[in-house]
């Protein structure tokens, strides 16, 4: 078993120590700025090159490859092996692959980060205090940056401006929510670290652990204060389960009810101090629009939510065996929206908005379960209960020392991040993954629960699948370099300071278009920009083929299927016209210029009574110029008709 809170260690290999730095310190940060994502590309990419380098040096030590095999028999492992061949499974029954590919790279990534830190953690090399210093030193760098920003751009600001200003407090992470959950995450190793320190270093590491939950509470990300609420009651259990085979049974019935009783204030705590902040803080202010929207299940986010989900819901159960592919909901979501497009206002609850492109469910589970299928979920919840299987089995043995507490930490994080992930989209982000592979891989390491494969596996064998895995990580390498490479070419080709004529802008776009990156980070076919492009230039023909290579892409983009009407508008073919355009309405009913364009086609088949009730759902266009247009040619024909 492997001792890894022992100072004293068979070996200390720099490469080790490297390999986590790289991850727990570096990753975090890495960003390109002036492109479109910022943040993904540039991290899968940094973790796929990283894991390429790292995991071939890796496979020449023998202790290395022999630990590769026992991994396999973890069962926390095999759950997650499987749930990376359905994600990838899915792509082959998506409607398009490509965008399929990012989920797949990354859960094939996590998956050979679970392996080698489970191994690593296995080997008796790694000091664990060594990389809870690591991890408190990415979060003084985090929370530094965060706290700059926030009086840089926030400190002074009140109401509506604080909140729009919040969002500029990123710190590095590209939003402030995803800051605010990685702060979330690091929080069990600073409560570790700081317990096994003393003097000054012990009074520098509360400082860290108190400015991170400062910034968490400044960040008003309402899903990580649920979270830390659930890891707070998860606590409680866990502590009093720890050494709990050791005791009578007496003491037994005594944890058990001093660990109700400690549960029950704390909710009754939270609630009450909930209610009363809501109650007495301004109305006008931030906290009390945060607080509304946790204490009010009638808020209109919350509203919003749930329209999502059950859109989503809606999407799983017309592909209810495997779900519509990895990748593939934001294409398919657009059909499914319907309630959320009205205003939700306690005065008209009936006004409609413009049309909002929704990228995510905002749900990490029915997202899985929508995209991949009911397997593929039940492989991802198993594995976190396998985690909290073989953890609370650890505790349940052990005495209480420094692996319990570490562990009962880990746990509780897992537990608060399943809330997080309940309320938003945590899976998606690599930064998160490498923190949450990390606990898993620790729990892992630290518990003997595991199975006989009963495979005879062969040198050869073994050699084989680690090529396999290396030929895996440099596809991954690739796939990230187009991901930067698309998105580099395609901020010069939609930044107007960088293009002088049409004709750069298409070859911008054609260097960004790959076959394996379709569609930019807002779910925009590239296709479309060049066939837009062509289309200002009045070549129709080029327009044409490039736009219906987009809707291959996204049929269900809701801009494409209007630009595709009013080209075949202006070549003068009706009926196509028509097709597209009542697609768009299919998706947004409410959509104004679109009914006009659809009423101007009625026109132009001199179907008037038609024309005039479609522009009769133009209730918000008196006024607009276009609408006067064809409102009063179409009266003046329904006068001569009459």
């Amino acid at each position: 078993m492997a001792n890894i809170f022992s100072t004293t260690l068979k070996e200390n290999t720099t490469k080790d120590y490297l390999f986590f730095f790289l991850l727990l310190a570096t990753l975090p940060f890495v960003f390109i700025p002036n492109i479109p994502d910022q943040i993904l590309p540039p991290q899968i990419t940094f973790l796929a090159l990283l894991l390429l380098i790292f995991f071939t040096l890796f496979s020449y030590e023998k202790t290395f490859t022999g630990l590769i095999k026992d991994a396999f028999s973890k069962p926390s492992i095999v759950v997650w092996t499987l749930f990376t061949l359905s994600t990838i499974v899915s792509l082959f029954y998506a409607h398009n692959p490509a965008e399929g590919l990012y989920e797949s790279v990354k859960t094939f990534a996590s998956l050979v980060l679970l392996i080698i830190f489970t191994v690593l953690f296995t080997i008796n090399r790694i000091n664990i205090k060594v990389i809870g210093m690591i991890i408190m030193f990415t979060a003084a760098i985090a929370v530094s940056i965060g706290l700059t920003q926030y009086v840089n751009f926030a400190a002074t600001k009140s109401g509506a401006e604080l909140y729009h200003a919040l969002y500029k407090v990123t710190g590095l992470f590209g939003h402030k929510n995803e800051l605010s959950i990685t702060l979330f995450l690091i929080l069990p190793w600073l409560f570790f670290i700081a317990s096994g320190l003393k003097g000054v270093r012990r009074v520098l590491s509360i400082i860290v652990i108190i400015s991170n939950l400062l910034l968490i509470m400044i960040l008003q990300t309402r899903s990580v204060w649920l979270g830390l609420v659930a890891s707070i009651i998860g606590y409680v259990i866990l502590t009093s389960l720890t050494g709990i085979k050791n005791a009578n049974r007496a003491e037994h019935h005594k944890r058990i009810a001093k660990s109700l009783l400690s549960v029950s204030v704390i909710v009754v705590l939270v609630l009450s101090t909930l209610l009363a902040a809501h109650k007495f803080t301004n109305k006008d202010s931030v906290l009390s629009f945060q607080l509304s929207g946790i204490t009010n299940i009638m808020e209109h986010r919350n509203l919003e939510r749930y329209s999502i989900w059950r859109s989503t819901l809606e999407m799983y159960s017309d592909n209810p065996i495997g779900g519509v592919g990895a990748g593939n909901w934001k294409i398919h979501i657009p059909v499914y929206q319907n309630d959320y497009l009205l205003k939700r206002d306690p005065v008209e609850t009936a006004a409609p908005i413009s049309f909002q492109t929704w990228l995510r469910p905002h749900n990490d589970f029915l997202w899985i379960l929508a995209e991949r299928g009911p397997l593929s979920l039940l492989f991802y919840l198993s594995f976190f209960l396998l985690l909290f299987f073989n953890g609370i089995r650890v505790l349940q043995k052990e005495i209480p020392s420094a692996k319990t507490k570490l562990i009962t930490l880990l746990l509780c994080s897992l537990a608060g991040y399943l809330v997080i992930a309940l309320l938003t989209f945590p899976l998606e982000r690599v930064s998160h993954q490498v923190f949450i592979m990390a606990a898993a891989s620790l729990i892992i390491s630290q518990s003997k629960v595991s199975f006989s494969i009963g495979i005879p596996f062969k040198s050869a064998f073994i050699q084989s699948a680690k090529l396999v895995l290396i030929i895996i990580l440099i596809f991954s390498s690739v796939y990230g370099v187009l991901l930067l490479r698309s998105g580099y070419y395609l901020s010069k080709a939609i930044d107007p300071t960088k293009t002088t004529n049409a004709m750069e802008v298409l070859r911008f776009i054609d260097k960004a278009q790959t076959p394996l990156t379709t569609l930019d980070a807002f779910s925009i076919p590239l296709k479309y920009y060049s066939g837009l492009t062509y289309m200002r230039a009045n070549e129709l023909e080029m327009a044409e083929e490039e736009l219906l290579k987009a809707h291959i892409q996204h049929p269900n983009h809701i801009k494409l299927n209007e630009t595709l009407a009013l080209l075949y508008m202006r070549k003068g073919d009706i009926d196509k016209s028509e097709n597209y355009i009542r697609r768009a309405l299919a998706i947004f009913p409410f959509n104004e210029p679109a009914l006009m364009r659809l009423a101007a086609i009625f026109y132009l088949k001199e179907d008037y009574d038609a024309a005039y009730q479609t522009l009769l759902r133009c209730t918000n266009s008196s006024g607009n110029r276009d609408f006067d247009k064809i409102n009063s040619r179409v009266l003046e024909q329904l006068n001569l008709v009459e």
